[in-house]
């Protein structure tokens, strides 16, 4: 499943990041990398940002880049 799949007030573990060196290196320097514990705050299925909680700070992704990351329910 991909972190634009997840539900809100659940939280995931950062499983893969399928995606170029470019995203990757975005997520990295946002603390979403593979073994991340991430909480979805909010989400919309058709448009809008995801917004997430890694280590204790609010970020809100795209929803292209949000496709690009696998998690799994922690």
């Amino acid at each position: 499943m991909t972190l634009a799949d997840a539900r809100p007030g659940k939280k995931y573990v950062v499983v893969d990041i399928a995606g170029g060196r470019r995203v990757y290196q975005y997520l990295y320097d946002l603390g979403v990398v593979p073994g991340a514990v991430v909480e979805v705050l909010s989400s919309s299925f058709f448009r809008g940002p995801v917004r997430i909680r890694v280590g204790g700070t609010d970020i809100a992704l795209g929803r292209g880049v949000a496709l690009k990351v696998i998690v799994r329910e922690a």
